[in-house]
């Protein structure tokens, strides 16, 4: 990690609980629309090093289990927001019913029952707690030593906290550093909310950033940052516009903290883009 920055400005951060066996389609879209703008960004899989350090298989356990208990999100609410460890009352996790209740109807979503609370009891996410957090300090230690203008999470589902939790770490260790965070969780609304969880974050990309990415790094390198905290999007209208993405980087950091899953070519999933958008959605919004 600490040989990543070389003549970067900026690095987009995947955090946890994102998934081990994909690239980040969005991080590094934005990396290539960046690049074709002269400017040079790098991606941290952050993921794939708490993996590591917690093993595995209790990565996927967390990140697969149905996201009503937010396993993944209490496991940093206290780095993030200065709860105590796992957040208040974390034995709701363990509540069955009350989470049955906040599903799904569809009988479809039944069988995530049997994941719940993700395999793990509230001891062994107490002591994977303590871990994230030292986790926490130390990656964005190495982060901030690199001296990148602008450092961003992405976020979606359960990676909003940890993203909190770095960018606020980061920030302390060094106050000049730009953050930012964007993804599906800072849609609309939405990122009203997101911008509110933490001052640590300066800026919350909101909907499509091929266009005010590279734009706001001009800003940053130009010293003329944007008087909104907030920076909307427009859609994309011409997918064939955006340079194509390249995913090097998933490779190597797999390699470096995951060699047995680097290994297992076959497991990883390569997304490509054929078309955006939600057609259910446009018709049917989710609640």
């Amino acid at each position: 990690m600490d040989k990543l920055k070389g003549e970067a400005q900026a690095l987009i951060v995947a955090p946890p609980f994102y998934t081990l066996t994909s690239p980040s389609l969005a991080a590094h879209l934005l990396q290539a629309c960046a690049r074709a703008a002269g400017f040079e960004v790098k991606v941290l899989y952050a993921n794939l090093s708490l993996a590591a350090v917690i093993g595995q298989e209790n990565y996927e356990r967390i990140s697969v289990t149905h996201t009503n208990g937010l396993p993944g999100e209490r496991l940093f609410a206290a780095s993030a927001y200065g709860l105590p460890p796992l957040g208040y009352e974390p034995e709701q996790m363990r509540d069955v019913e009350a989470l049955r209740q906040a599903s799904y109807d569809d009988p479809r979503q039944m069988w995530l029952m049997e994941l719940l609370p993700c395999g793990l009891d509230l001891p062994a996410l107490t002591r994977l707690e303590a871990i994230a957090r030292t986790w926490v300090d130390e990656t964005a230690l190495s982060i901030a030593r690199q001296g990148f203008s602008v450092v961003g999470c992405t976020t979606t589902f359960q990676q909003t906290a940890a993203s909190v939790a770095l960018l606020k770490r980061v920030k302390q260790l060094a106050p000049q550093t730009v953050t930012i965070i964007g993804g599906a969780n800072c849609a609309g609304d939405m990122a009203q909310g997101v911008s509110a969880l933490s001052p640590a974050i300066d800026y919350v990309f909101s909907g499509e950033a091929e266009i005010t990415f590279p734009d706001f790094l001009r800003r940053v390198a130009t010293g003329q940052l944007p008087g909104e905290r907030i920076i909307y999007g427009q859609p994309c209208a011409d997918l064939a516009a955006i340079p194509t993405p390249d995913f090097a980087e998933l490779y190597e950091q797999l390699e470096q903290y995951l060699p047995t899953l680097a290994a297992r070519a076959d497991s990883l999933k390569l997304p490509y883009e054929g078309s955006r958008g939600c057609w259910w959605g446009q018709k049917h919004p989710c609640t």
